[in-house]
């Protein structure tokens, strides 16, 4: 659930996928998600566009590492149609992002969206329904704030959300160095926990925050089908 790791990056809607299971469902192979994990620093060089994967002889053996771990790993039974994400375990609704955003795909995320203008901006969201020993809704905020360093809570406030009570956070902190802005959300409901987060520039959290909270407005646990 740590932010750090949620914030390396997996690729980008478009990249080809590729059922690996039978059924008329798709699965999402570990193959599809697996790549070479990148810090946010400023000045690494590695635009948002960019694979990240190393190059020529370093290509090979990078491509060799990804099928033997996804070999290892297997596959996953994962959909997202319609604003509603589905695995295994949950399947919940999200509000509709707009056309501005687009998806990615992050370590330890259900879904994620990145603003197509580069900005910087990302909106993520995360079920966990086992293994997470019920504690208590500030404990799941600071398990969200893992991996960062010299965090400022700036508000904190319960909200209603899908008829439950979830706090809300707003902090700043520095991801190696570099400093952001961060909006939380942490909520547990019929056994699960549910986290929402925003991740902004220094600066730059307010002027796209009426999508963050269009996209906790839409949210609602459903019945698993």
């Amino acid at each position: 659930m740590g932010m750090k790791r949620a914030l390396a990056r997996y690729g980008e809607e478009g990249d080809e996928r590729r059922p690996c299971g039978l059924g008329g469902e798709v699965d999402v192979c570990a193959h599809e998600f697996l790549a070479v994990a990148l810090p946010l620093h400023h000045d690494s060089g590695v635009g948002p566009g960019d694979s990240g994967l190393p190059k020529n002889g370093a290509m090979s053996r990078t491509l060799g590492m990804l099928v033997l771990l996804a070999s290892l790993t297997g596959c996953r039974h994962v959909s997202f149609e319609d604003s509603v994400f589905q695995k295994s375990d949950v399947r919940y609704r999200v509000g509709e992002v707009s056309k501005d955003w687009q998806r990615v795909y992050f370590n330890d995320n259900d879904l994620a969206f990145s603003e197509r203008a580069e900005t910087g901006r990302v909106l993520s969201v995360n079920a966990t329904c086992k293994g997470h020993d019920d504690p208590p809704l500030p404990v799941l905020t600071r398990h969200l704030l893992m991996g960062f360093t010299e965090r400022q809570e700036l508000a904190q406030r319960t909200i209603p959300l899908d008829g439950r009570e979830a706090l809300r956070s707003r902090y700043v902190a520095k991801l190696d160095g570099v400093p952001v802005e961060l909006e939380l959300v942490v909520l547990k409901k019929d056994g699960c926990v549910f986290d929402f987060t925003y991740v902004a520039p220094p600066g730059m959290a307010e002027a796209r925050m009426p999508d963050f909270d269009a996209l906790l407005a839409g949210f609602h646990a459903e019945p698993q089908r």
